[in-house]
């Protein structure tokens, strides 16, 4: 389950921010995971503000890599939305009285 929005930006293009939550199998530790897609204004296809698969990630330790695609995430988007949605996510899950 998760929570997503999308912000129009002013020169037409949209930002799709994906949040959710997960608690692991072996360590049952709780972690937030968020997602950032961008679209050019008039395109159909959404994209992925970084690669997995690139060298440049890859190479990277850890550590490095949420640095890595923190910082990739922050070219498009902000903090407060990254928050925005997760407290859309989050408010989907209070139990209602």
């Amino acid at each position: 389950m998760n929570a997503e929005k999308i912000f129009k930006r002013e020169d037409g293009s949209q930002v799709k921010i994906t949040a959710g939550f997960h608690i692991g199998w072996t360590d049952n530790a709780p972690q937030w995971y968020t997602t950032v897609y961008t679209r050019e204004k008039g395109k159909k296809n959404w994209l992925g503000v970084y690669s997995g698969d690139d060298y440049q990630y890859r190479k990277l330790s850890d550590q490095e890599r949420e640095k890595f695609v923190l910082d990739a995430k922050l070219k498009h988007c902000t903090m407060e939305e990254i928050h925005e949605v997760k407290m859309q996510f989050w408010n989907s899950l209070k139990p209602e009285q």
